[in-house]
């Protein structure tokens, strides 16, 4: 228990100037009025001030400010997805100015590039991985990096694994005969259907399936909605037609959940082409799961080591993983040490997405925003071959990532005018933030609780982009705010039937052999229902965050949802896995809903491909209630409706047009962003700027 508690308290925020002045002793004011606008405006832990006292004091430079300051600088350049900090004014301050006024940043800048450049920290600062040291000035030109020891040696591991699949100069194998007749046969013969009709597939799709085919490392960026998982589908159809067994083909992603999807994509593609013949090849391809990285590469947990390497590779012949934009640097080099040489590699993933949560946003280091797909010559007639219409002109010289790239732009599935304002985003369109359309609070009626959906009802069979500045006017304009959101989706019945309160409070789980027909339906419609919408939120503390949202919502709804409930679970409840249990098959990020049991007490319900699995809610894993959630939590999920919380006050380093984009490209009908229209539009013109030298890999 004490190790719990102490490990809860390591891992919350520190926003108490008293909690830093007991953590920093010695420290003078400007150097805690620095830490402090870290605590309030940065998403750093107790853990991270910790690391910063414990490096200081273990090298001897206890009362050295611009040591501590550095040292923040380099905890907030990993908190944002980059992998080291150029010693420079301008990058240095870039880090600062959300915390302190700019004069103060560019100040502490003066006093770090000194202490630096006179070479102040040689117990703590070495110029080689191998020195040993827990950080790494490393020099590229006239230019200095630091690293903390661990990035940089696998940065340079991942360097040199790219550099081995990115050649220069394309291949010259012969195009293998075979390949046009088995597109014939996976895209005209027996294609893949949705809603009865045979699925088409896009210029873009057919460049990425092509490239797929001829070339043995690959990188397919695409938003939701773009038809990525369409694409692995067709591509597995293809690889085991070409020769390719279908248990040598590996499937991955970062989190369970991910793993989870793809698998439930593959099923479904594959589902539509039933009935299959036995041992045909399609057939083969339906015992196919994805697995999260970690248990592709073997990992042993006790030793924190992965049984797969470079020695002992992973058995298979194609790697196909998804969401990469979720794979930080360290993962990413182990895996590419574990890929044996001959294996091909596909990537696909979303370059405009938010880095991993993990140091090192590998995909958008790898694939900077202006980064344009090109194709040498030999690429080009070979993709003629194969399709025969396709359509590509060469480019000249050797652009980055040549024969290497596909970008998906058509979306498939978002509303338009979401992906319109999404594009704009992505693109610092500022001008954007003025052509959303406001939408106003209703007052609050004399009608019951369960029909007053407030504003939110106005919307009802509209879609796109909406402002709602009112969330900023005060708590309790915010607290009636998230009440009738609350009301609108988990009170107010569809027009296609009962509202979820409704369900959750009719539904009682029964074992298989006894539950009656109707409750696989039921569970149908609660998890529909809950998809519905979602409340996604830039930070988790306090009441624009997901915990203060979260408390609020759930004791707005719980006399709604079981008046008859008294300890943490009740009826309804929609629950976040937080963490691993693999003997359960319950992963980071799986939802599911607290129901009464037949049995006495509650069980939460998951989904499944094959149907619905439930669990005693005492036995979870760490979890926490799913009302509302963080934006990084959100990726690789879709909701028909999205409120998008910006916080007033706090958070400012957070707010950036990748937290903007990623968060209203969740959303597949409707997108509300709360919050002002000029802290908007102050996130839409800032980006996160990653430094690595993988931005220098094709001059490496």
């Amino acid at each position: 228990m004490l190790g719990q508690e102490l490990g809860k308290c390591m891992n919350e925020p520190a926003t108490t100037p008293d909690y830093l002045r007991a953590l920093f002793p010695r420290a003078g004011t400007d150097l805690l009025q620095l830490l402090a606008g870290a605590a309030e405006n940065a998403s750093l832990l107790r853990t991270d001030f910790y690391t910063i006292r414990d490096l200081a004091d273990l090298s001897g430079y206890t009362t050295d400010e611009p040591l501590h300051a550095l040292l923040l600088a380099m905890l907030l350049a990993l908190d944002e997805g980059s992998l080291c900090v150029e010693m420079a004014e301008s990058r240095l301050t870039r880090r600062f100015v959300d915390l302190v006024p700019e004069k103060v940043g560019q100040a502490w800048s003066g006093r770090i590039l000194n202490a630096v450049r006179s070479g102040s920290y040689p117990e703590l600062i070495g110029k080689e991985v191998e020195d040993g040291k827990p950080l790494v000035l490393r020099r590229l030109g006239s230019r200095s990096f630091l690293y903390f020891q661990k990035y940089l040696k696998h940065e340079l591991l991942l360097q040199t694994e790219l550099n081995k699949r990115l050649p220069r100069v394309s291949g010259e194998s012969a195009l293998q005969p075979d390949l046009p007749r088995i597109l014939r046969e996976v895209f005209l013969e027996t294609p893949i259907k949705s809603g009865g009709q045979p699925m088409k597939l896009s210029h873009q799709q057919r460049l990425a399936i092509g490239l797929g085919l001829v070339r043995d490392f690959l990188i397919i960026s695409g938003g939701p909605g773009t038809g990525k998982t369409f694409i692995v589908t067709s591509l597995l159809r293809c690889l085991v037609r070409a020769g390719f067994a279908a248990e040598r083909i590996a499937l991955a992603a970062p989190t369970g959940r991910a793993a989870q999807r793809l698998t439930d994509a593959l099923r479904g593609g594959l589902a539509s082409l039933q009935p299959l013949t036995p041992g045909s090849p399609d057939a083969t391809l339906q015992g196919q799961a994805a697995k999260t990285l970690h248990q592709l590469l073997g990992f042993q947990p006790a030793r924190g080591t992965f049984r797969h390497h470079c020695e002992n590779p992973v058995a298979a012949d194609v790697i196909i993983v998804d969401e990469v934009s979720m794979v930080g640097l360290v993962l990413m080099a182990k895996l590419f040490q574990a890929a044996a040489p001959s294996a091909k590699i596909i990537f696909l993933g979303d370059k405009d997405q938010l880095p991993s949560v993990e140091a090192g946003a590998v995909l958008a280091n790898l694939v900077p925003s202006a980064t344009r797909p090109s194709f040498s010559s030999a690429i080009c007639s070979r993709l003629q071959q194969l399709w025969g219409d396709l359509a590509l002109t060469p480019a000249e010289g050797l652009p980055p990532l040549q024969d290497t790239l596909v970008v998906l732009e058509r979306n498939y599935r978002s509303q338009q005018a979401i992906h319109k304002v999404a594009r704009a985003v992505n693109a610092q369109e500022t001008e954007v933030v003025d052509c959303l359309e406001c939408l106003t609070l209703a007052p609050r009626t004399e009608t019951s609780d369960t029909e007053d959906a407030g504003s939110f009802d106005q919307l009802k069979g509209r879609a796109g982009c909406w402002l709602l500045e009112e969330a900023h006017a005060g708590p309790r304009q915010w607290r009636r705010l998230l009440e009738q959101w609350a009301d609108y989706c988990f009170l107010k019945a569809p027009d296609d039937g009962n509202a979820y309160h409704t369900l959750a409070a009719d539904c009682v789980l029964m074992p298989p052999e006894q539950a009656p027909p109707e409750q696989n339906s039921s569970l149908d419609r609660l998890f529909a229902l809950l998809g519905r919408g979602r409340v996604l939120t830039l930070v988790r503390e306090g009441p624009w965050g997901c915990d203060g949202v979260n408390e609020l919502i759930e004791k707005h709804l719980r006399p709604h949802l079981d008046r008859r409930a008294s300890g943490r679970f009740f009826a309804g409840l929609p629950i976040l896995i937080s963490r691993n249990d693999h003997s359960r098959c319950l992963y980071n990020g799986d939802v599911g809903i607290t129901l009464p049991s037949g049995a006495g007490g509650y069980r939460v319900v998951f989904q499944r491909p094959e149907g619905y699995v439930s669990f005693p809610a005492e036995v979870l894993p760490a979890h926490e209630t799913a009302f509302a959630c963080t934006v990084h939590k959100s990726q690789g999920s879709e909701y028909d409706q999205v409120l998008l919380v910006l916080p007033p006050t706090g958070g400012k380093r957070l707010l950036t047009k990748e937290m903007v984009y990623t968060g209203i490209t969740r959303a597949r009908q409707l997108a509300i962003i709360a919050g002002k229209r000029e802290i908007l539009r102050f996130a839409v013109a800032r980006c996160v700027e990653r430094e690595s030298a993988l931005l220098q890999l094709q001059q490496s």
